[in-house]
């Protein structure tokens, strides 16, 4: 099954989704023996170092600010995906080497 859905390396949550708060997803995303290695990248529209230290404290990798413009948020993707996608080295998931 894991052949045809593979484990995600990158996961970007956010904090404040409708039905699942963001903060508690990492958390428990970070008990899990599968999700060992997931780079989890917090999402959220505030600025407040309060929220950012507790995404930190819950398992994030990383905090991005959500952007106010379409253009902010263009430069935000590119900068994204510039660094975890084509400059950054993952470790392989042990999984993939079931």
């Amino acid at each position: 099954m894991r052949a045809r859905y593979p484990e995600p390396n990158i996961l970007l949550i956010d904090i404040n989704m409708p039905r699942v708060n963001g903060l508690e997803l990492m958390s428990w995303l970070r008990t899990q023996p599968d999700f060992e290695h997931l780079v989890v990248i917090a999402l959220s529209g505030s600025a407040e170092q309060e929220e950012i230290d507790r995404a930190y404290q819950m398992g994030a990798n990383s905090y991005l600010l959500k952007p106010a413009s379409g253009a902010e948020l263009e430069r935000v993707i590119r900068a994204f995906w510039d660094y975890w996608v084509c400059s950054n080295y993952l470790p392989r998931l042990a999984s993939a080497s079931r």
